[in-house]
């Protein structure tokens, strides 16, 4: 019997097709129904029943697909390959009809001609007129061609006569428009700047009104065109004004020029005006470019007036005015977020980062010959500020937190920076222990394992530190065991690294549970927090994460140890403590240093004895094996034959006990070899 569905042949004595199941039907049987009619449901099996009706759905939905999949050839918005006049067999089945799609390339895909034609031409026009009109000013004002108040009505005229176009054509040609805009922007700029630096024709505070409105103005029109480029043209406009003008320069000898303060202020004064029109297009529009420009014109801007004033002008100007602008570009960069509740990306974040960073560098070039004695406790404070910040974007925008771990990121940056600027030797060790400790118990009070990173950072750098720069002690004629500064740093990092040791493993049911994908702890952290690449990212959060933490906390507090004690020993000897010839110092030292770390390893091996912390064990026997070899190999041979008795037989001893040790708890040891550790981590 042939299958209508599939056209394939199949045995009469089966009721639906081998191929694709569909139900089987002779012309007898369906010449019976149309003349008898469907059979009533109490003569048909109940199973038989719902097949049947099943069946009818499967063809009417094959029906509706190949109506549907002609229509869309027909049209020509696919490429499909034929479709078959039968439905594909069961070998058939798991291959999709073969779909071509067009992907044309870059080149082919963009208008170049109307990109370039339509856009750019008439941008650059613009942005040459505006230069032009800059440069035409000053060489009217060179060679006395016109009165100066002709050249500002002049010059106003222009730039009114530039928007009244972009408004006639906003609706015809909207490019063309926002071009227009951008360029009768920066003539008004052009013009107003002129006015007040060039000919003294307006006051100072009148200036910066006009500058403000026309801030606002630029703003308003950016805002109304929806357009990033006008923004961005108003503002490359307003930043380029004054460097065309050279308006703040001793080459403008006929401006009745005022005090050095007063005259300086005039370019901040103007900087600052421009960047609260950054500030208020950032607010309502994220857009990413301007900001940018603005932080760049702005900190190029300072820089040539501090190349200029920095000399002549008081600190607190100096320092006030790149704080200013600092505070201005804090709000350019966070405020959209804060008002619409948005969720920062990583362009965003990196212009936070460079907004912090510049004005720090910014500072302490400015304050670190005078105020030398302070820049720990500056630090602090813009350490706070950021933390400040990170707290008011956690309650603000609870649903995205990634900006409040940016802030609180800086924050902890700039609190690590702050501990040796203020502090000195010591202190700065027992800063950053303490730092680490918290950082890493607050990771487990607040669930996000980038604040472990965090700290795990920290003691990498509190290690690093007090090995290079603490070991040694210069004065030993004054010298006390234990009771002195190195002990201090040394004492206090490994009294964090057990805090944090005590706090990983006390976290241990968080370590091991590592959920899967990106969703940390919280449920609403994504890897665009850190803005790293996604590979290092997940090699981070697996340090986080991984069950040798602890082991890893606990060996560096125990290398602290062992390392301290053994300078201790060191110094004790090279000191007056202890009155010796220097013939035999270096074989009291020797000694000294196989019984100590003789000593150390059997406690660590009664320690992984009575907890049955298999690691420790192994780490006793490790140390262990370092005072033997050198027994064997340096002691034999360099010490006095006092000393070499002394030694074999401490060292003896210490075998001895150990071998007890192991003999007394034999029960607890016989799987030393193959257990797992017991102890949770």
């Amino acid at each position: 019997m042939r299958c209508s569905i599939c056209d394939r042949e199949n045995t009469d004595s089966i009721s639906f097709c081998i191929y694709c199941g569909a139900g089987l039907h002779n012309a007898e049987e369906d010449i019976a129904s149309t003349e008898i009619g469907p059979a009533r449901p109490e003569d048909q099996p109940e199973d038989q029943q719902v097949i049947d009706d099943l069946t009818r759905d499967v063809r009417q939905l094959q029906k509706q697909v190949r109506h549907v999949l002609s229509i869309l050839s027909q049209q020509g918005s696919m490429a499909l390959t034929k479709q078959p006049a039968r439905t594909p067999s069961a070998a058939e089945a798991g291959s999709a009809p073969e779909v071509t799609v067009s992907n044309p390339s870059l080149l082919d895909r963009v208008d170049w001609e109307s990109l370039v034609g339509g856009n750019w031409l008439a941008r650059i026009g613009v942005l040459a007129i505006v230069i032009g009109t800059g440069f035409f000013l000053k060489l009217a004002f060179d060679n006395n061609w016109i009165g100066e108040p002709a050249r500002v009505i002049l010059g106003v005229l222009g730039g009114m006569a530039f928007l009244g176009a972009s408004q006639y054509w906003l609706s015809r040609y909207p490019v063309y428009a926002q071009a227009l805009a951008g360029g009768g922007i920066g003539i008004l700029y052009l013009s107003i700047f002129s006015a007040f630096v060039l000919f003294n024709m307006i006051g100072f505070y009148p200036a910066v009104g006009l500058l403000l409105l026309l801030s606002s103005i630029s703003a308003g029109l950016a805002l109304r065109h929806d357009s990033l480029a006008l923004a961005v043209i108003g503002i490359v406009g307003a930043f380029v004004a004054p460097f065309i003008l050279n308006g703040f320069t001793e080459s403008v000898d006929v401006v009745v020029r005022a005090d050095q303060n007063l005259e300086s202020l005039q370019l901040i004064a103007y900087i600052v005006v421009v960047d609260l029109g950054v500030l208020i297009l950032s607010t309502f529009k994220n857009w990413r470019w301007l900001t940018l420009t603005g932080l760049v014109g702005s900190l190029a801007a300072f820089g040539i007036w501090h190349e200029e004033y920095g000399d002549t002008v008081t600190h607190l100007i100096t320092q006030g005015s790149i704080t200013i602008i600092f505070l201005l570009f804090v709000g350019a960069t966070t405020l959209f977020h804060f008002t619409w509740r948005k969720a920062p990306k990583s362009y965003d974040f990196t212009l936070i980062a460079v907004n912090a960073s510049a004005y720090l560098g910014i500072s302490y070039g400015i304050l670190w010959d005078d105020f030398r004695d302070w820049m720990g406790g500056f630090t602090l404070l813009l350490s706070l500020f950021y933390g400040i910040i990170a707290y008011l974007a956690f309650v603000r925008i609870r649903e995205h937190v990634n900006l409040a771990v940016m802030s609180m990121g800086i924050a902890l940056v700039f609190l690590t920076i702050a501990v040796p600027v203020e502090l000195d030797k010591s202190w700065i060790a027992v800063a950053w222990s303490a730092q680490g400790a918290v950082l890493v118990g607050l990771s487990f009070r607040l669930q996000m394992w980038k604040l472990r990173l965090a700290g795990l950072g920290v003691f990498t750098v509190l290690v690093s530190r007090i090995l290079l720069f603490d070991t040694s002690i210069g004065d030993l004629e004054n010298f006390h065991v234990f009771f002195n500064a190195r002990m201090l740093a040394f004492g206090t990092a490994i009294t964090a690294l057990y805090i944090a040791a005590y706090l990983v493993r006390k976290g241990g049911g968080l370590i091991h549970s590592q959920q899967s994908g990106w969703v940390d702890e919280t449920g609403t952290l994504d890897p665009g927090t850190l803005s790293l690449p996604s590979s290092l990212l997940v090699t981070l959060r697996k340090i986080t994460y991984s069950r040798f933490l602890f082991p890893c906390l606990l060996t560096a507090a125990n290398f602290l140890t062992i390392w301290v004690l053994s300078v201790e020993v060191i110094s004790t000897v090279d000191s007056d403590i202890i009155d010796l010839r220097i013939e035999t110092e270096s074989h009291v030292k020797s000694l000294s240093l196989s019984l100590l770390w003789g000593i150390y390893a059997s406690a660590m091996l009664i320690v992984g004895i009575v907890w049955r912390w298999r690691p420790v064990r192994l780490g006793g026997l490790a140390l262990l094996s370092i005072p033997v070899i050198k027994l064997f190999v340096v002691d034999t041979f360099d010490l006095e034959q006092g000393y070499r008795v002394a030694a074999y037989f401490s060292l003896g001893f210490i075998m001895l006990v150990g071998g007890l040790l192991y003999q007394r708890y034999s029960e607890v040891i016989k799987k030393f070899l193959f257990e797992e550790q017991v102890s949770p981590v």
